[in-house]
């Protein structure tokens, strides 16, 4: 009903991927990492957002170093505020 409001992060393919998304695909912001997990090692993973609107301000780390990303939507003008509460898992 909202259009995905809210914003996930996941691994795809090894990779490491954030939305934040008011209204997708047309509202959104998206980045995947360039870089790849290793298959059975422990890594650590953050991703950082400066709450700018723009994909810029979107960051993802791995094993404590940015990396480049692939942008697959980088147009967020509205709110990704939602009444879903946080899940994990």
């Amino acid at each position: 009903a909202n259009a995905h409001r809210g914003w996930d992060i996941w691994t795809e393919n090894g990779s490491v991927g954030m939305h934040l998304i008011h209204k997708w695909p047309d509202d959104a912001l998206k980045a995947v990492s360039k870089p790849k997990l290793e298959a059975n090692r422990w890594s650590h993973v953050a991703v950082t957002y400066d709450g700018s609107s723009k994909i810029e301000g979107l960051k993802i780390y791995i094993n404590g170093r940015e990396v480049d990303r692939t942008i697959q939507s980088k147009s967020l003008t509205a709110t990704t505020r939602t009444e879903v509460p946080l899940t994990i898992g």
